[in-house]
């Protein structure tokens, strides 16, 4: 067990970039034969680590493609809309972000701390901080925090990393974790 991570691990990140025709660069990292050793955070696994059915890059690449060529599918025939093509419900079953106190370092600089409690429509991450206010994130670096109630000196210091917060019409999840 992780603190304030328990037995979830993080065995993929997504990270997008919104081109300026609207377009998105989609790049997807998978942690595959890594040991122990060999990966960057504590809350970090690989899918050999995590008893994977299969740990072959072909097969694994197939698989990816297809299942991202079904969800965009999906998305496009939505209109572009991710909560009507299903995909925000389908984030919101699978993430370990939501609920989660974060930092969320913006792409162009500073940083949202709060709440991770949804996804809106567009994909975005919504973002409770302390004042109330809700923040609607497209993209940045989305770490998980200690709990005031885990952390004894109180400093929030971050415990691992989600992923990025999607950007474009991807609408990917944020933070979904091995578990």
């Amino acid at each position: 067990e992780v603190e304030g991570w328990g037995t979830r691990r993080k065995v993929a990140g997504i990270l997008c970039e919104l081109l300026p025709d609207g377009g998105a660069i989609v790049g997807v990292g998978l942690n595959v034969l890594q040991s122990e050793g060999e990966l960057p955070v504590a809350s970090a696994t690989s899918l050999a680590l995590a008893g994977a059915a299969t740990t072959d890059r072909e097969v694994l690449l197939t698989a990816l493609e297809e299942s991202f060529a079904q969800t965009l599918g999906r998305w496009q025939d939505a209109g572009g809309d991710a909560e009507a093509a299903g995909l925000v419900a389908e984030c919101v079953e699978v993430s370990a972000t939501l609920g989660a106190h974060v930092r969320v370092e913006l792409t162009g600089g500073g940083q949202v701390i709060g709440e991770a409690f949804g996804f809106g429509p567009d994909g975005s991450l919504l973002v409770r901080e302390g004042d109330g206010t809700t923040r609607s994130l497209h993209s940045g670096d989305v770490h998980h925090l200690r709990a005031a109630s885990e952390d004894a000196a109180g400093s929030g210091a971050p415990v691992g990393t989600g992923g990025a917060a999607p950007a474009g019409p991807a609408g990917g999840p944020v933070g979904a974790q091995a578990g």
